[in-house]
């Protein structure tokens, strides 16, 4: 689980040296059924939006979501590759 996470890092890292910045956080949940906590990795990147007041500010939006490391890996690496 460790080197997914250390893949997941450079493959952030590859994708923000090309321009493309995006955020990944994590939230943990209690699961009942498999008496354990849960990780959801969650992929955001910011866009640009109009504020009422006429700014335009950037604003986070979710690009991915998934409960697998690699599947984040997998969404990252297939970024990256232009896909």
């Amino acid at each position: 689980m460790a080197s997914m996470v250390a893949l997941m890092g450079k493959l952030q890292k590859a994708l923000m040296y090309s321009g493309d910045i995006v955020k990944i956080n994590t939230k943990q949940y209690y699961s009942k059924d498999k008496e354990r906590m849960i990780n959801c990795y969650i992929v955001t990147k910011a866009f640009p939006t109009k504020c009422k007041d006429g700014i335009t500010r950037e604003k986070d939006k979710q690009i991915f979501m998934g409960y697998s490391a690699l599947d984040v890996v997998k969404f990252l690496s297939e970024r990256y590759k232009g896909g």
